[in-house]
C-alpha cells in the first residue's frame, strides 16, 4: 500500500513537472513570435489576440483567436481569416467579402465602413480561424501588458518547478 502511494506520487509529480515545462516552452514560444511579430504557432494551430473592434460583435477586442492553416484553395466567401497586411506591418483577423478574378480575396472587418485596401492571396495569407474564445477580458490584459504577464506566469512556473524538484529530491 506504501508503495503503491510512493508510485502515485511520483506520476502525479513527474505529470506536473511535464505541465510546467511544456507551458514554459509555450511561453517562450510566445515571447520569440511576439519579438519576431509573429503569430505563436503550436501543433499548427495559431494563437493570436483581437485588438480592435473591427469584426465586432462576432470576435471583440481581447478575445482568442484560434486559427488552422488550410489549403487556400479550400477558402470561401464568409469565413474568417488571419492574414499579413504588407502595408500596415500587422497581422489581421477578417472576412472573405468576395473573390476577385485572379484568385484573390477582398477582405473587411465586419464592424468596418468598408472593405480593406489589400486583398489576399497565397503569400499574405495566413491561417483559417476555427475557433474564437473569450476568457474574461484576458485578451485586453495580455495585448496591453505582454512583459508584465509573461515575466510573471514564467517566475510562477519556476517557483513551481523548483518546489516540485525539490519535492521529488528529497523524497
Amino acid at each position: 500500500k506504501r508503495m503503491v502511494k510512493k508510485i502515485i506520487k511520483y506520476v502525479i509529480t513527474s505529470l506536473t513537472v511535464l505541465f510546467f515545462l511544456l507551458s514554459l516552452i509555450f511561453i517562450f514560444l510566445g515571447i520569440k513570435a511576439v519579438k519576431e511579430n509573429k503569430p505563436v504557432s503550436i501543433f499548427g494551430y495559431i494563437f493570436s489576440v483581437v485588438p480592435t473592434e473591427s469584426m465586432k460583435p462576432d470576435i471583440n477586442p481581447g478575445d482568442f483567436v484560434l486559427s488552422k492553416k488550410v489549403d487556400f484553395s479550400t477558402l470561401e466567401i464568409g469565413n474568417d481569416i488571419v492574414y499579413y497586411s504588407v502595408e500596415k506591418n500587422i497581422y489581421i483577423v477578417h472576412r472573405i467579402y468576395n473573390q476577385k478574378t485572379d484568385g484573390s480575396f477582398v477582405m473587411y472587418g465586419i464592424n468596418n465602413p468598408g472593405i480593406d485596401d489589400e486583398t489576399v492571396d497565397e503569400s499574405n495569407y495566413v491561417a483559417k480561424v476555427v475557433k474564437v474564445i473569450s476568457i474574461f477580458n484576458l485578451g485586453d490584459l495580455v495585448i496591453n501588458h505582454k512583459g508584465v504577464i509573461f515575466a510573471f506566469i514564467l517566475m510562477i512556473f519556476l517557483s513551481l518547478l523548483v518546489m516540485e524538484g525539490a519535492k521529488i529530491y528529497l523524497t
